[in-house]
Order: C-alpha cells, then structure tokens, then sequence
C-alpha cells in the first residue's frame, strides 16, 4: 500500500477514537470534530507509523486534555439535549409511514426527560457501534455500569414513549424511577398499616386523608400492579396476597413533584375477579390460561370472555360446596 494512502488510513482511524472521546465528553458536536482533527494530525506527526493499543490509550489521553482546554477557553451555551436530540432521533428511528412519524413525536418527547449525562451515554453507546469495550475505554466506567446505565435508560425511553403513544394501564409506562417511588411507598405503606402507625406517612398523605382513613388492607406481599396516567395523575391498581393467602386488590391516585409521590385519592379495596388462594386448582387454571393467552404488547389480558366466564361459574360452584 502506498505511504501516503497508509497514512490516511492512520489518520482517520485515530481520528474516528478521538471524536468518539470528545463527543463524550464534550456534548459538542463541532467540537468534537475540531478536537478529533487535531489529535489525529498531533500523532500522524509524531507517530506516523505506530499501531498500538499504548498509542491508543495516548490518543484517548490527548483528547481529554483538548476537551478540558475547550471548556476553559469556551462556556457551553446550550445543553446536549437541544445539540443531539433530533440526531439521536433520526438516526433511531425510520420515520416513513404515519405509524412510524407518531412513534417518532412520542420518541422525541421522550427524550426530553433524560438527564445530561444519559443523553451523552445514549450518544456515546451509538457512536461506539454499541460496543461496551470502547465505550470503557473512553467513559472509564466498567462494562457492567456501562450495561446497567444503558438498560436504565431504555427502560425509561420506552416507558415515557408509551406514555406519550397513550398506552395506559399497563407497567410499560413505568420508569425505573416511578418504580422506585412505587416500591419505597408501598412497603412503607405496608409496614404502618401494620404498626397502626399511619400518621408517620404524612409525606404522603394530607392531614385530612391520615385523619379519615380506616380502612383495612392486610397485605402479606405484593404481586404486581397495573397503572395508568391522565394528565399529571396517575391512576394504580395493586394486587396483593392478604394474610390468608387470598388474592386482594386496592387502588388509589397519586402525583409526582419534585421527585416526591403524593397521594391525591388514598388506598381503597377493589373486588377483584376470581380471588383464589395459591396452589389450588382454580389458581393452577388460570396460570394455565395464562400461559396459553399472554397479554398483548399494550398489557391487555388475551384471555377469551367465554373462558373467564366458565371459571368465574366454577369459582362460584366451588365457594356453594365450600359453604
């Protein structure tokens, strides 16, 4: 191969790990660019000839110290998410037929909920090809942060798109956030039910709401929950097992500020259909069911009327022999 044509080769290889490094960092596209340029022409100068995985440690080096240069000379005037969102969209999704356009508004709505730094990830994870090799070398995480912090911010991407697709009463529209501040007011909720001890959840509830409040939940465990959101509101049915092992239900409303969850209709039992205690016949039949009609990609059930309503007649059957 010609010296020159090797030289170019060279030249755009450690130009493409010096742009990937200062994309990151950075959040300037332009920049990066300008700060790729110079790194790759300083080592083609210095080291026209050098292949090796030292130099491209150098490299990564160089372009960190040029990136800290850049913001000592230069105030960012604008945050990653106005640069990159519209790239980062265009090059996600197709955006061809009607489907696709609304997928792509909902998609780029989304975006708007991501923090600085899981945008720049989100940017880093496909400009790296999604390779979590590179993607350490130049965030200087491990590959295991790496993949936890991309699987969060999918979840969150995929959960807040569906909420502005319309999709409702299913945990789709969860975010591993919401699910946090679900999880941590349930089993507070559960423990002071407990202790008769609701007045401490005043972060929670209002004074009124803690003051007329008797009703009885005995919760043993919590196994799941469906949930929709209208507006700012956000509507929650829980499914639990009560003390005697009998599925229960009860609902309620809330809202989200500031990171904090605050009760707008407190917790009230539901009937629920077919309540059945763990490992009887009934239950083993539904969990068949189940299996056989898994619920659509909304989280609707699948399971046909006419089989429900013949378990619903056996379930009724059974409490009649029962008594």
């Amino acid at each position: 191969m010609p010296k020159k044509n090797r030289k170019n080769i060279t030249f755009r290889k450690n130009e493409k790990l010096s742009f990937r490094t200062a994309l990151y960092i950075t959040g300037d596209y332009n920049a990066a660019k300008k700060i790729a340029s110079r790194t790759a022409a300083l080592f083609l100068l210095n080291h026209p000839d050098e292949e090796t995985e030292d130099l491209k440690g150098r490299i990564y080096v160089t372009s960190r110290n040029f990136c800290y240069e850049h913001f000592r000379g230069q105030k960012r005037e604008e945050t990653i998410q106005n640069k990159y969102k519209d790239k980062l969209i265009a090059e996600t999704l197709p955006g061809k037929t009607e489907t696709d356009i609304r997928l792509r508004e909902a998609f780029a709505k989304a975006s708007q909920s991501l923090t600085d730094e899981q945008l720049r990830t989100l940017v880093l994870y496909n400009t790296c090809d999604q390779d979590y090799k590179q993607m350490q070398e130049i965030a200087e995480i491990s590959v295991s942060a790496l993949r936890k912090r991309i699987s969060r911010i999918k979840a969150k991407l995929k959960a807040v798109t569906n909420i502005n697709l319309g999709v409702t009463y299913t945990k789709k529209i969860v975010t591993p956030e919401l699910d946090s501040l679900l999880y941590n007011f349930l089993l507070s909720f559960k423990k002071n039910l407990e202790e008769d001890t609701l007045s401490k959840m005043y972060r929670y509830f209002t004074k009124k709401d803690l003051e007329d409040y008797h009703v009885t939940i005995k919760i043993m465990k919590v196994k799941g929950y469906e949930i929709k959101k209208v507006d700012v509101s956000y509507h929650i049915l829980v499914i639990y097992l009560n003390k005697e092992r009998v599925k229960e239900a009860f609902d309620f409303k809330f809202t989200i500020k500031n990171n904090s969850l605050r009760i707008t209709m407190p917790p009230r039992k539901k009937k629920i259909t077919a309540s059945h205690k763990i490992g009887s016949p009934l239950y083993k039949e539904i969990m068949k069911l189940r299996k056989l009609y898994p619920p659509d990609r909304e989280g609707r059930m699948t399971i046909p009327k006419e089989l429900l309503d013949n378990l619903a007649k056996k379930y009724n059957q059974q409490k009649q022999e029962d008594t």
